[in-house]
C-alpha cells in the first residue's frame, strides 16, 4: 500500500514537474523537505528498546493489574496504562496490551471482549497521540502551519484529556463485567518504579525545549539530537547500559528493514510537496477557494469529515494530510495557523481509532477476527467526538 501510494504522488509530482517547466537542474532539492521526518523515524526505537530493556513496561501492566474493582474500573485503568505505554513505544504498545487483556478477559464471550479491547486500545491510543513529541502526523502538521510545538502543547494536552475523561464518561456498558482474573494489590516499590515514565517523559520534553531554546533550532531537530543521549542516560542511571545497547544492537536494523516502503513513500510525498509548492498551483487555487475563508467553521467541519471518510474508503492518511496541507497553506495568511494545526492533528488522529485501513484498526481487526469496518462502526463516535472538540477548540481560537 504505502509503495502504491508512493509511486502515485511521484508521478504526478513529476506530470507537474514537466507541466510547469520547472528547472530540473534543482530536483535534488525538492526531496530534502522530508529529511527531518525520515531522522525522527530511525531514531524512535531507541525509546521503545529502552523502555523494554528497563523493564518499565512490566510495571505499567501491574499497575494495570491491581485493585481492580469492576469491569468499567479496569477500562479504565486499562486505557490509562495504554494511553502512556503508547507515549513511548507508539505501535509496539497494541500486541502488548491486547495479550495482556486476552489473559484477564479470557473468561467473557467472544464478542464482548472483541468490543472492549477494541475500544480500550484503540481509544486510548489515538488520545495519547494527539499530543506525543514522537507522533509523525504532528511532526508533519508543524512543517505545514509553521507553528511552534509548544505552543501547541497546552491545548493538545488538553483536547486529549478531555477526549480520554468523555471516553471514560461513556463506559458504564462495561461496569457489569465481573469475569476479570483475580489481580493483586500494588505495592509501594512498584508505585515509585511507575513514577519514573512520568519523570522520563517530563524530562525529555523540557530537555528538547531547553536544547531549542540555547540553540535556536526547531523542536523536532532537538528531539532527534536528544533520543539516543538521552536513553542512554537513563539506562545508566537504571543500571541497564549493557542489555540496552545489546537489544539494540539484536533489533535495530531488523526494524529499520521493516519501513523501507514507509520511508519511500515519505520520499514521494515530500517531493509532491515541493514541486507543487514551486509550481504555483496554491496562489490559483487561493484564487478559487478565497470565498472559504470567510466560512472557517465549515472548512474545519469539511477537513475533520474528509480526512475521517478517505481513511474509511482505503486512503491513507499522510496521504490525506499532506493534500490537505497544499489546500490549507493558503489560507494561513488569513486564518490562525494555530486553530488550522489543531483541527489538522485531531481531525487525522482520530483516524487511529476508527479509520477502516489504518494500521491500528487492521492491527486489531487481525488479532480478534473482526472485520475492520466493524471496529470502524464501534469507535466512529469516539472519532467524531475527537475531530468536533478538535474542531471547536480551533474555531474559538480564531
Amino acid at each position: 500500500m504505502y509503495l502504491k501510494l508512493a509511486l502515485f504522488f511521484m508521478g504526478m509530482a513529476c506530470l507537474l514537474l514537466f507541466a510547469f517547466e520547472l528547472p530540473l537542474h534543482e530536483i535534488s532539492q525538492y526531496f530534502t523537505s522530508m529529511a527531518l521526518l525520515l531522522c525522527l523515524l530511525y531514531l524512535l526505537p531507541f525509546i521503545h528498546h529502552f523502555m523494554i530493556t528497563s523493564r518499565l513496561d512490566r510495571e505499567l501492566y501491574r499497575f494495570l493489574d491491581s485493585n481492580v474493582k469492576d469491569g468499567r474500573h479496569f477500562y479504565i485503568r486499562t486505557s490509562f496504562a495504554n494511553y502512556i505505554l503508547s507515549l513511548f513505544i507508539f505501535l509496539s504498545a497494541l500486541p502488548l496490551t491486547y495479550r495482556f487483556l486476552t489473559e484477564k478477559l479470557q473468561k467473557l464471550p467472544a464478542h464482548v471482549r472483541t468490543r472492549f479491547t477494541s475500544s480500550v486500545i484503540l481509544r486510548s491510543f489515538a488520545s495519547s497521540n494527539v499530543w506525543s513529541p514522537i507522533e509523525v502526523y504532528i511532526v508533519i502538521v508543524v512543517a505545514i502551519t509553521g507553528v511552534y510545538y509548544l505552543e501547541l502543547l497546552p491545548y493538545l494536552i488538553t483536547l486529549s484529556f478531555i477526549t480520554l475523561l468523555l471516553d471514560w464518561v461513556f463506559t458504564s456498558s462495561f461496569k457489569s463485567i465481573t469475569a476479570i482474573e483475580d489481580s493483586h494489590q500494588l505495592k509501594v516499590a512498584h508505585k515509585g518504579k511507575l513514577s519514573l515514565l512520568f519523570f522520563f517523559l517530563a524530562g525529555f520534553i523540557s530537555s528538547a525545549a531547553s536544547i531549542q531554546a540555547i540553540s535556536e533550532i526547531d523542536f523536532f531537530e532537538a528531539i532527534i539530537l536528544l533520543i539516543v543521549p538521552y536513553t542512554l542516560l537513563w539506562s545508566v542511571c537504571l543500571k541497564r547500559r549493557k542489555s540496552f545497547v545489546r537489544y539494540t544492537r539484536l533489533v535495530w536494523y531488523r526494524h529499520i528493514t521493516t519501513m523501507q516502503n514507509f520511508f519511500i513513500l515519505f520520499l514521494a510525498l515530500g517531493f509532491f510537496n515541493e514541486v507543487v509548492e514551486h509550481s504555483g498551483i496554491l496562489a490559483e487555487v487561493m484564487e478559487v477557494a478565497e470565498p472559504i475563508s470567510t466560512y472557517p467553521l465549515l472548512l474545519f467541519i469539511g477537513l475533520q469529515l474528509s480526512t475521517l471518510f478517505l481513511a474509511c474508503v482505503g486512503v491513507h492518511p499522510l496521504a490525506t494530510l499532506s493534500l490537505q496541507g497544499l489546500f490549507v497553506t493558503p489560507f494561513l495568511t488569513v486564518l490562525e495557523p494555530l486553530s488550522v494545526a489543531i483541527v489538522l492533528i485531531t481531525s487525522t488522529v482520530a483516524n487511529d481509532a476508527a479509520g477502516t485501513f489504518n494500521v491500528p484498526v487492521t492491527m486489531m481487526s487481525q488479532y480478534t477476527g473482526v472485520h475492520p469496518y466493524s471496529i470502524t462502526r464501534l469507535n466512529l463516535g469516539f472519532a467524531l467526538r475527537l475531530g468536533g472538540v478538535g474542531v471547536i477548540v480551533g474555531y474559538l481560537l480564531l
